[in-house]
């Protein structure tokens, strides 16, 4: 692959679901951000669109299905049978196929039959040649994914074969539950009952495990290409952003408003020890059970102040220690060696025994075990065994 090309993500799903409504979203909200509209507090958050090129789908299409076609303009660009044709001998596509309800061909540009719906995918050279400052190129494709390979074309895998040596691809599965599929199928108002009921059939096939992990290994062998899998809803905010999150490669969270700040109060907790110290302190009063519980708290975090300056020991003084003990070069200390050092630096009897517990009495404690054990217990909760 050329490191130097955009990524061409491949977008493909269920017939009939939100898939083509959430496209056109994303578009419209890349035009938003390009048109300054970027102000607009649900546009904040999508300014990588810009840098995304979005290659409609050329179809042609019978007339009760162009209809369709117009809600989702910016997706399929419908073009008339023999312009079809024409572009199709001129090799201006790098794809074609047909489709009738579920079912899909190879198209070998024999004359176009009004039963059938005709797409192709355009020349990607091209389109990277005429937008040469994207950085992923995003195509939309049909859904199927053939289980035995060759019984039907599959539009996806010819375009695995096609791309994956020449570009960075990326696949997303978007997926969707039943009655969404239902909703978005009404909501388009131009299938009848018995289509509905043949895209649902097809759609729970592809779903099924075996399909998913056929695919799964289909990409493995062929350069293990990423896949991501879009679970979609009919809340068409919260799906905008899981589809960004899929694009970007980011998790839910790093989309989060707010994200860096509470990174940086994660990182400061974990630095800390906060979480431990406060799991401390809330196992010590349930197990105490003191009258007064605030004197108690105090009283347990006095303990731990006087103790912290053990913190300026580090696991390379814990080393020297362990050296100094070992004066004949063994290669090891004893249990009561142990036990007898951490007493020395402060830690009591009783937790400096839970320290080592599980460790034999007739045990020989490497320098690695000594230190992870000692460094373990010195910690900002040094006298306790919540570390």
């Amino acid at each position: 692959m050329f490191s130097t090309r955009p990524t061409l993500v491949l977008i493909f799903g269920a017939e009939g679901c939100r898939k083509e409504f959430l496209m056109q979203e994303l578009i419209q909200k890349k035009n938003g951000v390009i048109s300054g509209a970027s102000k607009d507090r649900d546009l904040i958050g999508f300014e990588k669109l810009t840098s995304y090129h979005f290659v409609p789908t050329i179809t042609c299409a019978p007339v009760d299905v162009r209809y369709d076609l117009k809600k989702t303009s910016d997706l399929f660009e419908v073009v008339e049978g023999n312009e079809f044709l024409d572009q199709f001998r001129s090799r201006n596509y790098d794809l074609c196929w047909k489709e009738f309800l579920d079912k899909q061909y190879k198209y070998n540009g024999e004359e176009i039959c009004n039963d059938y719906v005709y797409k192709a995918i355009p020349n990607i050279e091209r389109e990277i040649e005429k937008n040469p400052e994207s950085q992923k190129i995003i195509i939309s494709l049909s859904n199927s994914t053939a289980a035995e390979e060759g019984s039907i074309f599959n539009p996806l895998m010819t375009a695995i074969k096609l791309y994956k040596d020449t570009h960075n691809l990326k696949i997303v599965f978007i997926r969707a539950p039943r009655e969404t599929i239902v909703h978005s199928l009404i909501e388009k108002g131009c299938y009848k009952k018995d289509e509905i009921d043949t895209l649902l059939v097809h759609h729970e096939f592809i779903e099924k495990d075996q399909t998913v992990n056929t695919l799964r290994k289909y990409l493995h062998y062929n350069g293990n290409i990423p896949i991501v899998f879009v679970d979609i809803t009919n809340n068409v905010q919260a799906d905008l952003r899981r589809m960004i999150n899929s694009l970007e490669g980011k998790t839910e969270e790093e989309y989060e408003p707010f994200y860096e700040s509470k990174q940086t109060a994660r990182d400061y907790m974990k630095k800390h020890k906060i979480s431990e110290l406060l799991q401390y302190l809330l196992q010590q009063t349930l197990i105490n059970m003191p009258e007064d519980p605030r004197k108690f708290l105090i009283e347990n975090l006095q303990q731990i102040k006087k103790k912290s300056s053990l913190k300026i020991l580090t696991p390379t003084d814990f080393e020297t220690m362990f050296t100094m003990i070992d004066i004949n070069n063994k290669g090891f200390v004893t249990y009561e060696q142990t036990l007898k050092t951490m007493v020395n630096l402060k830690v009591s009897n009783i937790n400096a025994e839970t320290a080592l517990q599980g460790v034999d009495k007739a045990a020989r404690i490497s320098k690695e075990q000594f230190v992870k054990i000692v460094t373990r217990h010195l910690d900002i909760l040094s006298d306790t065994p919540y570390q």
